[in-house]
């Protein structure tokens, strides 16, 4: 998980490409959402509650669950399936409409 905490809005950086970690400092990429565990799932829920205090002091709007249960993983391994799951996140609102879980409401 690499996060990108540029301003105080909380977001990443949509276009930037993946990179070889290799060759690194790894001291300028120490950040608040680090985790003393190397387990995934204490990872994910540690970058999940610092996210949701965030867009809830920026809201007003303490103690609002944000995020749905459960997540899925997956390592992004070359910029083909990097590109392919952006584009996903980036047209996924304009397909709602057409999920079968969708309710016209």
């Amino acid at each position: 998980i690499e996060i990108i905490d540029k301003n105080p809005i909380v977001g990443a950086n949509r276009d930037s490409p993946l990179r070889n970690k290799i060759g690194i400092n790894k001291s300028f990429y120490k950040s608040k959402f680090e985790s003393p565990s190397n387990n995934i799932g204490a990872i994910i829920r540690g970058y999940k509650s610092s996210v949701t205090k965030q867009i809830n002091q920026i809201r007003k709007t303490p103690g609002t669950k944000i995020w749905q249960r459960g997540y899925y993983d997956h390592i992004i391994r070359n910029e083909e399936s990097l590109f392919y799951i952006r584009d996903y996140i980036k047209n996924n609102p304009m397909n709602w409409n057409k999920d079968r879980f969708f309710q016209n409401r």
